[in-house]
């Protein structure tokens, strides 16, 4: 009876401890080639995701100049004016930026990118020869790449938590939880895109549920401990 007892306590509590456990899910961006959309649906693990574009300034500001988000194989990036790449890059008048909304609170644990640190940028020049001039696309010298991260975690605004972030792939230390992430390019020597992101669904378990279980397990090794109590009181 006791074993039965107990077993049935620990199956309550571990219930319940289980009602917070993390799942990982990747969300791989890259897909069939899109010309420039205004969003872009995914879908893992009952996580629903929508993928959009805006720019930044360098003041961390947050603006939509009717952006649109591109997709190839290699994940996404950002087709804004007077930028001559479809690739999330601060090349022209403001910094690109790639903005995932997902349909609940997640912990972001890892983003990774394409095209990243080839020192390498894609720029229009102009070449001449003896005859006449025209204009073509090269990949000219750049700095190493890096990357603005943005979020709302406290529900006031999404905005931009992180500057000069580097590394790819890249995992995150701190618990980042939200339903909207960003990630921007900080200027002109920065130029990738972005192939998947990794986040944590926040309850494995809904944690009511768990509630009336855990309370009855607490219950029963209560019962068990009085049981032993009056035993002993009796036996002294």
């Amino acid at each position: 009876m006791k074993s039965i007892l107990t077993a049935i306590a620990v199956a309550g509590i571990m219930s319940f401890a289980a009602a917070g456990a993390q799942a990982a899910s990747t969300f791989n961006l890259g897909g069939s080639y899109t010309g420039g959309t205004n969003s872009l649906s995914y879908s893992e693990d009952g996580i629903n995701l929508t993928v959009d574009a805006l720019h930044s300034l360098s003041n961390g500001s947050i603006h939509d100049n009717n952006e649109k988000i591109t997709r190839t194989s290699n994940g996404v990036g950002v087709d804004s004016a007077g930028d001559s790449t479809d690739l999330a890059d601060g090349e022209g008048s403001w910094n690109d930026l790639v903005r995932l909304q997902f349909d609940q609170a997640v912990k972001l644990i890892q983003v990774t990118f394409s095209y990243y640190d080839d020192e390498t940028q894609r720029e229009r020049v102009r070449v001449c020869n003896q005859y006449y001039c025209y204009y073509t696309y090269q990949n000219v010298p750049a700095g190493d790449d890096e990357f603005a991260f943005f979020a709302d975690t406290d529900s006031d605004g999404f905005e931009r938590k992180a500057s000069n972030v580097d590394g790819n792939p890249y995992v995150f230390a701190q618990d980042w939880i939200s339903q909207t992430f960003g990630f921007g390019a900080e200027g002109r020597d920065d130029e990738w895109r972005v192939a998947s992101v990794t986040v944590a669904a926040i309850s494995a378990v809904p944690l009511p549920a768990a509630l009336p279980l855990y309370g009855a397990g607490l219950a029963v090794m209560g019962f068990v401990g009085w049981r032993k109590r009056r035993k002993a009181a009796a036996q002294a």
